[in-house]
């Protein structure tokens, strides 16, 4: 079993989630709950999130999640759909979940809601699990 304490802090030392001021909230193995404040200098020219910002949080989330069980895991394929759109200030929750993992490969389901519990955005991506342990 791995520990999940090590995973969790090298996980969130990821520099590109910190610029964006994701919290790890939540991990274990297969699975990741993160939070991020939306931010004036994350909004698009109509006012609204940027697309780019929410894929890079899901992104982030599928990464934690994929690589929670110690092995490291490269994406291979990746795809977002919108919902809804996301105004200034709220907060974003992203909930993945492992739905299928082999030894070479793993499936990913990112839910992306607000606070409120709107839907914003489903990720789901592909990954290729190495023969590289995290550390």
């Amino acid at each position: 079993m791995p520990d999940m304490e090590k995973i969790k802090e090298k996980i969130s030392t990821d520099p590109f989630a910190s610029m964006l001021g994701v919290r790890f909230d939540e991990l274990g193995e297969g699975y990741v709950k993160l939070s991020m404040q939306v931010r004036d200098d994350m909004l698009n020219f109509n006012g609204s999130m940027h697309g780019g910002v929410i894929f890079s949080f899901a992104d982030i989330a599928f990464s934690a999640a994929s690589n929670s069980h110690g092995t490291v895991a490269v994406a291979l394929h990746a795809d977002i759909t919108y919902l809804k759109a996301v105004p200034p200030g709220s907060t974003l929750i992203a909930t993945g979940v492992e739905k299928n993992r082999t030894r070479r490969t793993g499936l990913y389901s990112i839910n992306i809601d607000d606070a409120d519990g709107n839907h914003i955005a489903v990720f789901q991506g592909v990954v290729y699990r190495m023969d590289q342990p995290l550390f």
